[in-house]
């Protein structure tokens, strides 16, 4: 990365000295091309053909480089100024890549290309009125270019100039007649304006033009509905029925009148009809119902039962569209019925395997209901269509991980590790695993550089820190480090009794008892009494802080827990502290 900040860096120390002095004499310097020699442009085809391969290839610095070489040859090339101009935005370098640009056009002045990238950069980086210059320019004369007429209403619009940009979509108009895209921008700007009766002329224009198309005339009852015109909005979306008595899309808008009305039972009655109609498309009542599926608070008029009657009506009727088992499923889910869930996820991919994110809600369910079995299957399966998906490899390596196979879940997690690409966070837990793994499989020193490259990778992965900082107490190495991290994870997460136990025990490795015996007694009251480790470290801390009674009453408790600590039962018999 530093490489590649510091080509740019060299890259815009060279242009910036010539722009400037390009500037410095701009009224009396003709930007005329260089003449390149035969073997200069040799050299030049060779490093433009460089740069373009390694930009595709994702090369980005070495890509620079290469232009770079090509300015030096001929420093009036507008094309490697606009590849060049294309590499500062791909690293967020907007002023540099408007620069460029400026400069490119000044050598080629024709190039609409590069005058409409120039605009948007300027639209981007609020100077607005630089790009309505470039598209009145484009536009000057009898340049009635369709495109660019409506780019330009739209940056009008864009910087508040309402009036100019009406009369723009107006020339536009006069070349391709009325349409609803160009009457509906007119209707927003006169209504941002405050201009009620434009706004309704305006929809009355496309309702005259296309009489027989619903839609349009579906807007003139918006618009009533926007200015609280209730009454007339009901007339209005009633009247459509008859221009078509088909279009039963209409009943959604009714049922937002009648929400702006409160009036929830009636909101209810036209919602329902428009998702039980058969003339309404799926697209129509997934784009309807996916709001009651997202909000946590449900409107009060639809229940649950309503939903779930609405979302079996859609699957029933469209058995082979996975959009509609997946809404069912996020449904499911929502209400906690995580089985049904599944089930509903796994009948989508049935109909769909190639959407990756449909087997990762799978997999996910997989881990919450607790089927590791499943888990394996499932995320061996969507390796098999995914095998570039670094998340797949993590589930499948979880689930080896749950059946004690260590020696299968390494490889799985360094084939996955392969995949990963500027994703440090995700990249920290699969090192953090793999540490975890070679812990298992008795390889102390390759465990403790995969903790060390985790952390490094992100300095927050808290369960990479405790891991680290309670295996390395256990072998009794670097106790001082351990306690940092483990202080660190008590900073993140405080209340956590696992991150509590952890710290008390690096303290108790370093025979500060005291300390140890306050930190315990958090873990304990934060849930650790739950926990049969966490009990039994409580005794041996209250053992050094000689309480043997109370030593002893935990370790009873803790193997009546389940404990199955080789010396569990040597500490109770001897009443004493014994070290694994």
């Amino acid at each position: 990365m530093k490489y590649f900040i510091s080509i740019f860096l060299l890259l815009f120390i060279f242009y910036s000295c010539k722009t400037k002095e390009s500037l410095a004499i701009s009224k009396q310097f003709d930007y005329k091309s260089k003449i390149l020699t035969e073997e200069e442009q040799r050299k030049f085809d060779i490093y433009f053909y460089e740069a373009s391969r390694e930009k595709m290839l994702g090369n980005i610095d070495k890509s620079a480089s290469h232009l770079s070489e090509c300015l030096r040859i001929d420093p009036t090339s507008s094309a490697t100024m606009f590849e060049l101009a294309n590499l500062f935005l791909l690293a967020k370098k907007y002023d540099k890549a408007q620069e460029l640009l400026e400069q490119a056009i000044k050598y080629n002045p024709d190039n609409y290309w590069y005058q409409v990238f120039l605009a948007d950069l300027y639209q981007n980086g609020d100077e607005g009125s630089k790009a309505i210059k470039i598209y009145e320019n484009l536009i000057s004369g009898d340049n009635d270019n369709e495109e660019y007429l409506y780019m330009l209403a739209q940056l009008y619009a864009q910087n508040n100039e309402y009036q100019l940009s009406i009369n723009t979509y107006n020339r536009l108009e006069q070349l391709v007649g009325i349409t609803d895209v160009i009457s509906l921008d007119k209707e927003r700007l006169y209504v941002t304006q405050g201009k009620k009766k434009n706004a309704f002329n305006e929809v009355e224009r496309l309702i005259s033009k296309y009489p027989f198309e619903p839609l349009y005339s579906s807007y003139k009852g918006d618009l009533y509905l926007y200015y609280k015109d209730y009454e007339n909005a009901f007339k209005t979306y009633n009247n459509v029925f008859s221009i078509d008595s088909t279009y039963d899309v209409i009943n959604f808008s009714l049922y937002n009148l009648e929400i702006a009305r409160n009036n929830l039972s009636s909101a209810k009655d036209f919602f329902l009809k428009g998702m039980h109609s058969k003339f309404v498309s799926l697209n129509e009542k997934i784009e309807k119902l996916i709001p009651f599926l997202v909000e946590n608070d449900k409107k009060s008029f639809l229940n649950n039962n309503d939903i779930e009657s609405i979302l079996i009506d859609l699957k029933n009727d469209n058995p082979f569209d996975s959009r509609v088992y997946i809404a069912y499923a996020d449904f499911l889910k929502s209400v906690n019925r995580k089985e049904e869930a599944l089930i509903n996820f796994k009948n989508a991919v049935l109909v769909d395997g190639g959407n990756s994110k449909i087997w990762e809600e799978i997999l996910f369910l997989d881990i919450e209901l607790g089927k590791f079995d499943n888990l394996k299957d499932d995320a061996s399966e969507a390796l098999k269509i995914f095998n570039d998906k670094p998340i797949f490899y993590y589930f499948l390596s979880n689930a080896l991980i749950q059946e004690k196979k260590y020696n299968d879940a390494l490889p799985v997690l360094k084939n996955g590790l392969k995949y990963l690409k500027n994703e440090n966070n995700f990249a920290s837990q699969f090192h953090a695993l793999i540490a975890d793994v070679y812990y298992e499989l008795d390889s102390i020193d390759n465990s403790f550089i995969y903790y060390e490259s985790a952390i490094v990778l992100n300095d927050k992965n808290i369960v990479a820190l405790n891991n680290y900082s309670y295996y390395l107490s256990i072998q009794n190495k670097d106790l001082e480090k351990a306690e940092k991290m483990s202080s660190r994870c008590i900073e993140l997460e405080p209340g956590n009794p696992t991150y509590l136990d952890t710290y008390a025990w690096v303290l108790f490795k370093r025979k500060r008892y005291l300390e140890a015996k306050f930190i315990i007694e958090r873990a304990y009251d934060n849930g650790g009494n739950n926990n049969s480790i966490i009990v039994e470290h409580y005794g041996d801390i209250m053992y050094f802080n000689n309480d043997i009674e109370k030593a002893v009453i935990l370790w009873i408790k803790s193997k009546e827990m389940g404990n199955e600590s080789k010396i569990i039962d040597k500490k109770i018999e001897f009443k004493k502290y014994f070290e694994e």
